[in-house]
This record gives C-alpha cells, sequence and structure tokens, in this order.
C-alpha cells in the first residue's frame, strides 16, 4: 500500500500509484510524502510541535479521493502540522532496532529533526514502531516561539547542510549531532 499525506494534513491509502501527479488533491494541496509499506506495519508522522503519531499503514483511510483530515486519526493541537512521515515497514526503512544493553547506541538507521532556531537533534526511531494513542509521543521540545521544521530518516554518514533565508549556511557531519537515546 501506498500512504499518501499533504502539506494540508489530508491522508489517504491507495493500493497502488502509478503516478504520484496523477493523484486528487484539494485545490492548492501539494503532496507532502509518498511511503510504501505492508498494511501490518506501522507509519509514524511528526508534527511541527515535536509530536509523532504513530498508526498501522490499514487504519490510513483508504480511498482514491482526497483522503482524510489527519485530525480524525489524532488530536492535534491549534496551529500543529505534519512535516515529515516516515513508513517503518522494515523493507523500507532499514535496521533501526536500538541495543537495550548500551543505550548509547546509534542504530544503523534513525531520524534527526531540525527546528527553525537552528537546534537539531538526532534520536532512534523503534520507539515509534507501536501505533501511539490520539496524542502521540513527544521526540522534541522546541523552545517557545520556534517549531519543528523537518525530520529525516539518515544512517549517520550524511554531510548535513542548514541554509537561512539570509543565504547563510553551515554544514557539519552528521555525527557531531547529539544523539538522545
Amino acid at each position: 500500500s501506498v500512504v499518501i499525506v499533504t502539506r494540508d494534513g489530508w491522508i489517504k491509502r491507495q493500493q497502488r500509484v502509478k503516478d504520484l501527479s496523477t493523484t486528487r488533491l484539494r485545490e492548492g494541496d501539494s503532496v507532502l510524502t509518498a511511503e510504501f509499506g505492508s498494511t501490518r506495519a506501522t507509519i509514524v508522522f511528526f508534527s511541527n510541535f515535536g509530536t509523532a503519531y504513530t498508526s498501522r499503514i490499514a487504519d490510513v483511510p483508504a480511498t482514491t479521493g482526497y483522503g482524510e483530515p489527519i485530525q480524525k486519526l489524532f488530536k492535534l493541537k491549534d496551529g500543529e502540522r505534519i512535516v515529515a512521515a516516515f513508513s517503518l515497514d522494515p523493507r523500507n526503512i532499514g535496521d533501526i532496532a536500538t541495543d537495550p544493553k548500551q543505550p548509547e547506541y546509534c542504530p544503523p538507521v534513525h531520524a534527526i529533526a531540525v527546528s527553525s532556531d537552528g537546534y537539531a537533534l538526532r534520536f532512534g526511531l523503534d520507539t515509534f514502531l507501536e501505533p501511539s494513542t490520539r496524542s502521540g509521543r513527544r521526540f522534541a521540545r522546541p523552545k517557545k516561539g520556534s517549531e519543528v521544521v523537518g525530520v529525516a530518516a539518515i544512517e549517520g554518514d550524511e554531510t548535513i547542510i542548514a541554509a537561512t533565508h539570509h543565504a547563510r549556511a553551515m554544514l557539519c557531519a552528521a555525527e557531531e549531532i547529539n544523539y538522545l537515546s
């Protein structure tokens, strides 16, 4: 199955998608992400307020229409929106398992989150495997007035490049960013 998430917060599941540009969207909306996975797997949605919401892929409404607002599945706060989503099907995401005997162990595939005030953190994804409550689970606590602007799955050997609206940029090795267990 394919789960499609739009920038305006609409989600839907379809059996197959031949061309993503032909999927039905509401006027002015665009595709944020399309994630593939078994209906038995889970999908995690990350919000700009630092909350992650996990659902079984089978629980995402199946339709060829516009889909449903994500608020039907989860309790998002006023102004909260989805900034990223990952299918946690092991065929897609890879090895996200952590070692419980080594809490500082960074799994082969983990995530990085970046906030609007320039902070970043790395964290494991295995805690999001099980479906969450409608209120979700915290993965970050952005400072008042800032928000999470992006979340990405990484392997740790990447170079992270951050750029501002004022044409300033910096780069660093992903392993220089703190991994929070």
